[in-house]
């Protein structure tokens, strides 16, 4: 007997209980978009500086990053 906890719908539609809303596939597609150049980036770096130096920079450039950012939401907040 065939285990329906494993139906994907692929020959029929889905229920629309079962449905995701657009806004929730967008938001993955987004963290994907997002993350896949972000790991590519440091496993570069990574590979160029080797583990520790990699390491140290990718820290010291996400402080400096993180430290803009606020910078530029308490302006944004006060504007």
């Amino acid at each position: 007997m065939a285990d329906h906890s494993l139906e994907d719908f692929a020959r029929q539609q889905v229920p629309q209980e079962k449905t995701v809303s657009g806004l929730r596939i967008a938001l993955i597609v987004v963290g994907i978009m997002i993350t896949l150049p972000a790991f590519l980036t440091s496993a570069q770096v990574g590979q160029a500086l080797g583990l520790i130096r990699g390491a140290t920079a990718i820290g010291a450039g996400s402080i400096i990053l993180a430290s803009f950012g606020c910078l530029i939401a308490v302006v944004g907040a006060r504007s």
